[in-house]
């Protein structure tokens, strides 16, 4: 910004009950990068609810950057935290609704001083961090979890590598094997076929 000036607009939105006043919809950096230069700060105006600022700010946000899976999980849970419709978080998320709601799951389920901490872990995919919250459930591997953070080199570890070290420390819940079906005679079947041989 400093060399080229300010490419991209930010967008901004009238202030709800504040004449004279706008709210940032999206281009906070690019706000606080003009600031600190001593410029102006270029943005959009337009007149948008609430809902409406939401799904810009999912758009821009997808078009700045390739979102991580956790990011978009948090951003998802916020929307949720803040009384936005599902239909409002998929289209700002540009998704279904379950899949939306798996990402609120898991978003949910993980300490926010943990998923701080591990940061936006862009190598880490939904189905790691899935089994993630399902360790991190376990309450003996919460516990873990937090101690961990203090230790040693943590935060000085890059944040796919934080993920990977709690992440190998949380074992598995144990799965209690289930009793083996039998049949009449106390033998389970190896095959099963009818008699007319129609299947």
């Amino acid at each position: 910004m400093r060399d080229r000036g300010q490419i991209v607009p930010g967008l901004v939105r009238p202030a709800p009950n504040k004449p004279g006043a706008f709210q940032i919809v999206y281009g906070r950096r690019r706000m606080a990068a003009a600031k600190r230069l001593g410029r102006q700060f270029k943005a959009a105006v337009r007149e948008l609810t609430d809902e409406q600022a939401v799904v810009f700010q999912g758009e821009e946000n997808s078009a700045r950057q390739d979102l991580s899976y956790i990011e978009k999980c948090s951003f998802a849970l916020a929307q949720q935290a803040a009384g936005y419709k599902r239909e409002t978080i998929c289209a700002s998320l540009s998704t279904g609704k379950s899949h939306v709601s798996e990402m609120i799951k898991v978003a949910s389920s993980i300490d926010r001083e943990i998923l701080q901490a591990i940061g936006t872990a862009p190598a880490i995919g939904r189905g790691r961090w899935e089994d993630f919250s399902r360790r991190f459930a376990i309450p003996a591997n919460a516990a873990k979890a937090h101690d961990l953070l203090k230790k040693g080199k943590f935060l000085e570890l890059g944040s796919d590598d934080r993920f990977n070290l709690l992440f190998a420390a949380l074992p598995e819940a144990s799965v209690p094997s289930e009793p083996k079906e039998s049949d009449s005679a106390g033998q389970k079947p190896d095959a099963w076929a009818p008699a007319d041989k129609s299947v």
